[in-house]
């Protein structure tokens, strides 16, 4: 069969594929290299992106899983969500001979939809009841009322799938909140809410209960991937990336800050900042940074509306004592099902903590797990997963921004740093940016995120010297503390390393260093003026 064929019909190739087999058959352990090499077959066949795109996507608003038939070769670009749903018996074949893989499931796994430039998501829950087609619908998974609860985002609609995993080596590419692609065999499986699996559990279920069993997309996996980026090409030439560099600075100073340049400086640094190092607990490169707004708090409306339109994944949180006490931003597993939180984000999403219309109020228990959740992704890199008898931490690449009214935030952490407009700032002088502006801004975080730069032996020997002689000349410890602190010298250091980034650097100058320090005491006086 050619490509064309295999997509429109992908159990006839599979059908295939298992006949050729079976007639060469020469071990017991047929049923294992079958599976193996129906991947095989698969990727060879579509062994580059423009016949992987031939196949339609569950996830684009022209082809949702309800618009295709059963059995269609689909792919689904997804964000894990649930591992824990155990493996599925099933026969390899019929009594006649005939394939029954890719019919039914040896593993399973909760997934979220997301495309290449905007987080969106789901989850399904599977239990072990067969039923006839007919007794089943399909229905908005949405809405369904065990399947909302494992999306991330709140009341958005969007599309998910169960994923039935048959060769063993996808698992390597299966890990929680990870973004993968896969290509399957479309089909319907019969779902039970949680209050349907809790009365078969407590045998309660009766005809009625069954009855009502609606259905979820699943995905027979043949293969999966890690899904290619986008190409976003940015020059590794100084001169040019600082052109680039310069007018996006410009453009969040006029934009976003009303021609306050310090803090288009700290926003930049904090979205290309990433974890580099963890190491004994502590973690390294991110840099979560507060935005404190003493006046005119309602100019920062059009943050989250520029954040999206320059970064791969953005999510913005109102936080509210209220919000805080009444939903885990953490996920919560009870026992049948892991329910998702906000939290629960792939790696590279940045999120944006909107704590403006935060107010007095007393926190009740979940409040406090939901702060504790919160200072431990900012501070450790780690989400905490709560089961019925533990929790347990994940590590987590969530890029984290806040939003503060007139004071420093409540959550430890994070950069502080009051803006200061300028009241004679003219909005107009600001200039959308073009499409061209918008990859290359695209491609620059992208860049910086992934590029590795050093700090030679010769300026960390001069760096320690400069470091070394500010302390010798305070007189007292708490003087030299206030002069540089090791906290001091460790976000200069951090701040340094992303300047030289921005310019395509692999190795951090003295020029970088001064420019850092120069920012970092900038910053701190804004802080120590009342």
């Amino acid at each position: 069969m050619d490509t064309t064929q295999a997509i429109s019909n992908p159990l006839r190739f599979i059908d295939l594929l298992h006949h050729d087999a079976t007639r060469a058959e020469s071990s017991q352990d047929g049923s294992v290299k079958f599976e193996e090499s129906i991947s095989r077959s698969f990727r060879s066949l579509l062994s580059n992106d423009d016949s992987i795109y031939q196949i339609p996507s569950i996830t684009h608003p022209l082809t949702p899983p309800e618009s295709l038939p059963r059995e269609s070769l689909v792919r689904f670009r997804c964000m894990i969500q649930d591992t824990g749903l155990g493996p599925e018996l099933y026969s390899s074949q019929d009594s006649a001979g005939g394939c029954m893989m890719y019919r039914e499931s040896k593993s399973c796994t909760n997934v979220n939809p997301v495309d290449t430039y905007h987080h969106g998501v789901l989850s399904e829950h599977m239990v072990d009841n067969e039923m006839e087609s007919g007794a089943f619908h399909k229905a908005d998974v949405s809405k369904l009322e065990g399947t909302r609860n494992k999306y991330p985002i709140r009341g958005q609609k969007h599309v998910g799938a169960l994923l039935k995993l048959y060769d063993p080596s996808d698992n390597q590419l299966i890990k929680t909140s990870d973004v993968i692609e896969v290509i399957g065999v479309l089909d319907w499986t019969p779902f039970l809410s949680e209050n349907h699996h809790e009365a078969l559990v407590a045998g309660k279920a009766n005809d009625d209960t069954l009855s009502v069993t609606s259905s979820i997309p699943c995905v027979h996996v043949v293969f999966c991937r890690t899904p290619p980026l986008p190409l976003l090409e940015i020059s590794s030439q100084k001169a040019e990336r600082s052109i680039v560099v310069d007018r996006l600075l410009n453009y969040l100073s006029n934009k976003v800050f009303k021609a306050d340049d310090l803090a288009a400086q700290y926003l930049l640094s904090s979205l290309a900042a990433k974890i580099h190092t963890r190491l004994n607990g502590f973690t390294i490169g991110a840099l979560p940074l507060n935005l404190i707004y003493k006046d005119d708090p309602h100019s920062a409306s059009c943050l989250s509306t520029v954040l999206s339109a320059i970064l791969p994944k953005f999510l913005t949180i109102p936080l509210t004592v209220p919000s805080l006490n009444q939903a885990p931003l953490f996920p919560v597993s009870n026992e049948s099902s892991l329910h998702s939180g906000p939290l629960q984000l792939s790696p590279d999403t940045t999120l944006l903590i909107d704590s403006r219309s935060m107010s007095e109020g007393q926190l009740n228990s979940m409040g406090i797990k939901n702060l504790e959740a919160l200072k431990k992704v900012v501070n450790d890199g780690k989400l905490m997963y709560s089961f019925p008898y533990s929790t347990f931490d994940f590590d987590v690449e969530i890029g984290m921004i806040t939003l503060s009214e007139g004071c420093k935030t409540f959550l430890e952490g994070f950069w502080p740093l009051p803006i200061h407009h300028s009241k004679s700032h003219d909005a107009s002088l600001c200039t959308e940016p073009t499409v061209e502006e918008l990859n290359a801004w695209r491609g620059l975080i992208q860049d910086m995120r992934k590029r590795q730069i050093i700090i030679p032996e010769s300026v960390s020997s001069e760096i320690q010297e400069a470091f070394v002689s500010i302390r010798k000349s305070a007189t007292t410890l708490t003087d030299a503390d206030k002069a540089m602190s090791q906290d001091d010298l460790s976000q200069r250091l951090q701040l340094a390393r992303l300047l030289g980034l921005r310019l395509g650097k692999n190795e951090v100058d003295l020029e970088d260093w001064h420019q850092a320090c120069k920012l970092e005491k900038l910053r701190k006086i804004r802080l120590s003026t009342k």
